[in-house]
């Protein structure tokens, strides 16, 4: 019955499953059918219930014969300052029982997988010391990091017992800013530009490292030597890269990268990737409600003899941005479309679409959209077709 009144002080949920452990109640595992798999009800039982024999056991100990253990570390928080990149990092921790009964030390939570430790003892006798000793990798991030170690014990003043360390791991090779960003280039252009430096806290080159552009259509070189102070603290190598755009280039988005690669002073082949990123514009641009992409305005559902007008936003991306309509034919006929300077000097006009009112009734959708076949007069900009969709209700429809 003492272990029954223990059960019941640990709370309502874990004083279920003890009950069910301690076999106060007809408990029987084939009633774990009833949880489908997927709900992870059965693993969570089975850890919750030996997670209680394990606390039961220690509680029983202890209450058997009056004596607690008790934790004593001399650290538990270890600095490494700056650490090389690529490396692996080793510290121990000393874990005493100061206590009269048994200390008992489960688990072994780790915060990452690049952490690896052992414990030369779990069961530590009064006076007793273990040595805990903590391995990790530290990779090739430059932020500050904390990597951790937790233990639970039976030692109910210290229920978990938690070993960190602290590092800044040093950069072998990285850029600042991180990207090449060429930023808005307009079509047909050359000649955008962007620069970041490279910079090492680790290696110095005697040679520059080879420079590749993923692009053809980009140029990539170094620049001149950078200022160590302007990029950080700790930086030993550093120097400026460029890049530059040497042809048009196609509307969207860029997704390219410059790869550098070296051998440091000390033989070490050192690698990284740098990111180009730019953005293109159509040489004409639109925007306007019911478009539904670039090639299509859905205008809806019209009453007969009701007609339309609906202006769509068109931008020129061009030095030149004088713009002016040579041509609108339609099919079937009827659909006009006419242009009107909004901002003629910033390239910025507006187009009405006209569906006139004595538009037959009939549905023009689909692949019986109208289609209105526009034609400009900058050099830019290529002849636009867009299809105009569309349903024009009879009388009794209406």
């Amino acid at each position: 019955m003492g272990s029954l009144r223990l059960v019941l002080g640990l709370g309502f949920p874990a004083a279920m499953v003890g009950l069910l452990y301690l076999g106060e109640l007809n408990y029987s595992p084939l009633k774990q059918r009833q949880y489908p798999a997927s709900y992870g009800l059965n693993e969570k039982i089975e850890r919750v219930r030996e997670e209680l024999k394990r606390e039961c056991e220690g509680r029983e100990e202890i209450y058997a014969n009056g004596k607690l253990p008790k934790v004593v570390v001399s650290d538990s928080v270890r600095d490494f300052g700056i650490v090389a990149p690529h490396g692996t990092e080793t510290t121990e921790f000393s874990v005493t029982n100061a206590g009269e009964g048994v200390l008992k030390i489960r688990g072994g939570d780790i915060s990452c997988k690049c952490v690896d430790f052992s414990i030369s003892n779990r069961e530590l006798m009064p006076g007793e010391t273990a040595t805990v000793s903590l391995t990790w990798n530290t990779g090739r991030r430059s932020e500050s990091i904390v990597q951790t170690l937790s233990f639970t014990t039976n030692d109910p003043d210290l229920k978990e017992l938690r070993f960190e360390v602290h590092a800044k791991v040093a950069v072998d090779l990285a850029s600042l800013p991180e990207s090449l960003n060429l930023g808005r280039i307009l079509p047909g252009k050359i000649g955008a530009r962007a620069e970041t430096t490279l910079f090492s806290e680790e290696f110095v080159f005697d040679e520059l490292p080879s420079i590749e552009s993923s692009d053809s259509r980009l140029s990539v070189t170094w620049g001149d030597v950078a200022d160590l102070g302007t990029v950080g603290v700790g930086t030993v190598w550093a120097r400026k890269l460029i890049v530059e755009s040497r042809e048009p280039l196609p509307a969207g988005p860029l997704n390219a990268s410059v790869r550098i690669r070296g051998r440091a002073s000390d033989g070490s082949q050192i690698e990284t990737t740098v990111p180009v990123i730019a953005t293109v514009p159509d040489a004409l641009t639109v925007a306007g409600a019911k478009l539904a992409d670039r090639s299509l305005l859905e205008l809806g559902t019209l009453r007969r003899g009701q007609g339309i007008e609906h202006p769509l936003i068109l931008r020129i991306n061009d030095d030149d941005p004088r713009l002016s309509l040579v041509s609108a034919v339609s099919n079937p006929e009827g659909i006009e479309a006419r242009l009107e300077p909004i901002d003629a000097s910033k390239g910025v006009y507006r187009l009405i679409v006209t569906v006139p009112k004595q538009m037959r009734p009939g549905s023009y959708s689909g692949d019986r959209s109208a289609r209105l076949q526009l034609e400009f007069d900058h050099p830019a900009v290529r002849p636009w077709d867009l299809n105009v969709s569309f349903v024009v209700l009879s009388d009794h429809e209406g």
